[in-house]
């Protein structure tokens, strides 16, 4: 679930989640397994398919502070393996 700081921003947060932070909206929400999970099939390996599922983990932050910037994702090991 998001961090509670940044659930405390949206005018729209009782739309999606309960008072506690859990979400409540009715709609799935990708997590990690399943990015590793849908990315299996497209990568010719599992290193490949891991490195990948973490960068896209990477991207995935709630709050914008947390993300990589784009300069470190041009380092990112998913980007450079191979």
């Amino acid at each position: 679930p998001p961090p509670q700081d940044f659930l405390s921003q949206s005018p729209l947060q009782s739309r999606f989640f309960s008072e506690d932070g859990a979400y409540d909206a009715g709609l799935s929400i990708i997590t990690y397994p399943t990015v590793k999970k849908m990315a299996g099939p497209a990568f010719q390996d599992e290193k490949e398919t891991e490195l990948f599922a973490r960068f896209i983990s990477k991207t995935l932050q709630w709050n914008p502070q947390d993300r990589p910037t784009a300069e470190q994702l041009t380092k990112d090991e998913w980007l450079t393996y191979r």
